[in-house]
């Protein structure tokens, strides 16, 4: 003997209809970071990121593969950056606290840093060199739509 009423039908249907739209929408969301894969890096070897989004490409692509295959380089800085952190705040709380030592602290946690900085605008200045006169002006005016935003 079957039980069920029409109405309780539609709640079947309405369900079904629900979790194959959220199936879709989890599947699409999965196929479309497989085809577009992970985002750039925001803020790799510490150049500007706006100047390096603004890269046309494919000159943006390859400054992003170069800075991914400098990765394991940068457990080198990392190591380094938290051993300079730990002098700065050895540095502050030290008996007898001595501002000179802080000072040193600092200056030796912005060297790793330039250091950092021009790493990552050398491979910058790399993609530049490839481009044309015209993707050089393409650049330009990205840069500058870009500082308006």
């Amino acid at each position: 003997m079957n039980t069920d009423t029409p109405k309780s039908r539609r709640w079947i249907k309405w369900i079904l209809i629900v979790s194959l739209g959220l199936n879709v929408t989890v599947l699409g969301l999965a196929l479309g970071l497989l085809l577009k894969g992970p985002p750039p890096p925001k803020r790799s070897l510490s150049i500007s990121w706006s100047n390096a989004e603004t890269l046309p490409e494919p000159y943006r692509k390859n400054l992003t593969t170069q800075i991914r295959e400098l990765k394991p380089d940068w457990e080198t800085f990392r190591e380094t950056m938290s051993e300079r952190r730990q002098a700065v705040a050895d540095a502050l709380v030290a008996e007898p606290f001595e501002i000179e030592a802080v000072r040193a602290a600092f200056a030796a946690d912005r060297s790793v840093r330039d250091e950092l900085q021009n790493q990552g605008t050398e491979l910058l200045l790399d993609q530049i060199t490839l481009m044309t006169a015209a993707e050089r002006t393409t650049y330009a005016e990205n840069l500058l739509s870009a500082r308006r935003k």
